[in-house]
């Protein structure tokens, strides 16, 4: 007599839209998808809640923690690489997952955990221009350019304790320890720049001796590689001599 024992179901919800006509999909109809794409919630009158209205409302605790736990892990090069090698798909629906993808984290999910860390008390909101300018130059935007979803460490910037990580399009994100203590902007505008000032400020960076040390070691690199250079242009003008005599010499 046979057995019968139970099985685990893997079931991703319809997560990916798996029901939407292939002569539907589109990078457009991704990011429509998304932000139009109901939860199982149900307000008060029986109606289903969007997730993007959900997240835009007031969130409990756990949801929070929830937020913190995974949107940093979430590795979007990884995931893109996964869909656009994924043969036997059609381009329109990478295309449409990419958008749908894309637009969930950028308009969703980093929004929400943007409300799960309080803005620090002094704003910086009279930061001068130039000062938001040589802070985004010589911080943020190596911070930018370096940036990927691993965590790396902030020592060169004077946060021993601190680490960073990219977070999406233009977020970073800010570890004290391996926990998630804060997002900022990779983005140059003067408003997000002040944002940032405050946040690392609030960690206890001294950015403007900060930047006058990061200045300096950039002049010793920036000499040396001058030094450097002088050196192989000397040593290509020592053997760069003219042997036309030599020429003419087997000529004869």
């Amino acid at each position: 007599m046979g057995s019968v024992r139970i099985s685990p179901v893997y079931d991703c919800g319809s997560s990916l839209a798996p029901l939407v006509d292939e002569s539907t999909v589109s990078s457009d109809a991704g990011m429509d998808c998304a932000m139009n794409t109901s939860s199982v919630l149900v307000d008060d009158k029986g109606k289903r809640i969007k997730y993007c209205e959900f997240f835009k409302s007031e969130l409990s605790s756990k949801t929070q923690k929830a937020l913190l736990q995974i949107v940093p892990k979430i590795n979007l090069d990884a995931i893109d690489k996964l869909v656009f090698n994924t043969e036997y798909i059609s381009r329109n629906r990478q295309d449409f997952y990419f958008s749908f993808l894309h637009t969930t984290y950028e308009k969703i999910l980093i929004p929400a955990i943007e409300k799960c860390f309080a803005q620090p008390e002094n704003s910086f909101a009279d930061l001068a221009p130039d000062k938001c300018y040589d802070f985004y130059k010589t911080i943020i935007r190596p911070l930018k350019e370096n940036a990927n979803y691993q965590k790396q460490s902030l020592s060169f910037i004077g946060l021993n304790d601190y680490q960073y990580s990219k977070g999406g399009k233009s977020r970073i994100f800010i570890y004290k320890n391996e926990d998630i203590v804060g997002i900022i902007s990779s983005r140059s505008n003067n408003r997000e720049t002040r944002e940032n000032y405050a946040i690392l400020s609030s960690f206890g960076l001294n950015i403007e001796k900060t930047i006058k040390s990061i200045k300096i070691e950039q002049e010793k690199a920036k000499h040396i590689q001058e030094e450097k250079s002088k050196i192989e242009i000397s040593k290509d003008e020592e053997f760069n001599y003219d042997n036309s005599s030599y020429d003419d010499l087997e000529e004869k």
